[in-house]
């Protein structure tokens, strides 16, 4: 009964798509929904919904696969697609630049992060690329790496989560890339990289479990499915009270932060399905949490 949910349906009280793929808050309260299989949808403050076939038409998105949304540091929307690259839409202009077009064929925005400076890269199965649109539209590609999540760090240096080659550095001053020995397994599919209150940085895997790291990134404790029941991490985020939510492909998982005890929670327990989305964990101001499913999403505080 503590569970909200908002399943995919065709009226307006339904989501356009089931697998929530990301959630971005905006400066109005509200979250922005990228979804694999029914676009982009928006979820005001009071629970209304705007569906992909309202929003597409205004930002002239054809695509219904959606791996990512961002609000860039100018207000701008940063939506990353699956096969056809990253575009940008400016609500002052009213402009659409769609950078697919000018990338290297069958480039996805996974991942998008946006430096400081105001610098935009985002990343995906075929490589890691930089954009600009400061005097004409332009996409650089930095490297092969398969991206699947960033994390930046105070120095102004990017961790790179990767598909095969684990956690990865981005020097964002000269777009230099090197591969970290952390976690120290071959061909490691990171999933999604969290950053603790205490500096912790929490990397969830596909397939090897949840590994706890310290702000100089070793080893400091890891999660296997002998504890929290699945080693396929999709997820992860604190509530108010730093205790630690862990999205996984076979339920949501509670770590208590004072105790240590660690609870499951299941479609027994009102979620929508058990297979929770990837890097689809968002908690609003109110302290709100979010989390996509392969079926829906699911809020609760």
């Amino acid at each position: 009964e503590q569970f909200h949910l908002y399943t995919y349906g065709s009226t307006s009280r339904h989501i356009s798509g089931k697998a929530v793929r990301q959630i971005t808050g905006t400066p109005d309260g509200g979250i922005l929904l990228a979804t694999e299989d029914g676009g982009l949808n928006y979820i005001d403050k009071d629970g209304n919904i705007t569906r992909a076939e309202t929003i597409h038409r205004k930002l002239g998105i054809e695509a219904k696969n959606i791996h990512s949304v961002e609000i860039s540091s100018d207000g701008s929307l940063l939506v990353g697609l699956f096969l056809k690259g990253l575009v940008k839409y400016d609500p002052v202009s009213g402009k659409t630049t769609d950078f697919g077009k000018i990338a290297e064929k069958g480039s996805s925005g996974f991942c998008i992060h946006e430096t400081e400076d105001g610098r935009i890269y985002y990343g995906g199965p075929s490589g890691l690329f930089a954009v600009s649109d400061k005097e004409k539209p332009a996409v650089r590609k930095i490297c092969h790496l398969s991206s699947f999540c960033f994390l930046p760090r105070e120095d102004g240096t990017v961790l790179i989560g990767t598909r095969k080659n684990g956690i990865c550095l981005l020097d964002t001053e000269n777009d230099r890339t090197d591969t970290l020995s952390i976690p120290p397994l071959d061909n490691l599919f990171i999933t999604y990289l969290y950053r603790g209150h205490d500096g912790n940085i929490y990397v969830g895997t596909n397939n090897n479990g949840l590994f706890v790291l310290d702000s100089d990134l070793r080893i400091k404790r890891t999660y296997t499915k002998a504890e929290i029941f699945s080693n396929g991490i999709k997820g992860i985020i604190e509530d108010k009270k730093e205790n630690l939510w862990v999205g996984t492909d076979n339920g949501l998982i509670n770590i208590d932060s004072s105790t240590g005890n660690i609870f499951r929670y299941t479609v027994t327990d009102g979620l929508p399905a058990n297979q929770l989305n990837y890097a689809s964990a968002y908690m609003d101001s109110s302290g709100q949490v979010y989390f996509g499913t392969i079926d829906g999403l699911v809020s609760f505080y």
